[in-house]
């Protein structure tokens, strides 16, 4: 009689390959499917863990942005249940929070449009829906905080001075940009995004607080509304 031995817990792998040990030990030459294996713990009862992890990482290399994915499109690989979905989205959305506040603590001095829109970039979840945003400077151009302002397609009734400037009066911003990323790719601006600027701009100016520039932003590309004289 033949027992069919389940080689699903990271346990049973040879001392040195272990991934936690190998993380503990420093972890930097640990592949991508070592780490998910961390995260997963576990096999299933026909798949060993390793084996799950690679199917894994496939799923998430394939998906068209790994940090969207949702609890049912994991659920739907064999030996993926909410549990391990679960942490495996809290692992993602932590990640990219992290790298957030690292890319806002590394850029401190927004003096140049690409900064900005870096700083932009690496904030959005997707590039499948426009978002808007103010990044607020002090008196020295060093960034205090960027606000999201708004979600969808720009125009002066979603992005409303009152909304644009409301956190930068209540932190007592000197100067502000503006940016809104366009899924589409193309980064030229639109009748309503150039109205929509004057308008802020106009605000600006009663308000005290100026508008240093509006950035568009796409995956690969981005445009200084300021640089190519649009107000």
């Amino acid at each position: 009689m033949t027992i069919k031995r389940n080689y699903s817990k990271v346990q049973e792998r040879h001392e040195h390959e272990k991934p936690r040990e190998k993380l503990m030990a420093g972890g930097e030459d640990l592949s991508d499917e070592e780490l998910a294996a961390i995260l997963l713990r576990t096999g299933s009862s026909t798949q060993p863990v390793m084996e799950l992890a690679e199917k894994l990482m496939r799923e998430l290399k394939n998906h068209y942005n790994p940090i969207d994915i949702t609890v049912e499109e994991l659920i739907e690989l064999k030996g993926i249940g909410p549990a391990k979905a679960c942490t495996i989205i809290a692992a993602l959305q932590l990640g990219q929070r992290l790298t957030r506040l690292y890319q806002q603590r590394k850029i401190q001095k927004i003096n140049r449009p690409d900064l900005a829109a870096e700083l932009v970039r690496c904030r959005l979840p997707d590039q499948r829906q426009e978002r808007f945003y103010a990044l607020l400077l002090d008196t020295k151009n060093q960034l205090i905080t960027i606000d999201e302002i708004s979600k969808g397609s720009l125009n002066a009734s979603i992005v409303h001075p009152r909304e644009a400037f409301r956190l930068a009066i209540r932190r007592s911003a000197n100067a502000i940009i503006f940016a809104h990323n366009h899924p589409s790719g193309d980064r030229n601006p639109s009748r309503e995004d150039i109205s929509v600027t004057k308008r802020l701009a106009e605000a600006g100016n009663i308000l005290g607080i100026q508008v240093h520039d509006h950035i568009i932003v796409t995956q690969d590309d981005y445009l200084s509304m300021k640089e190519e004289n649009y107000f």
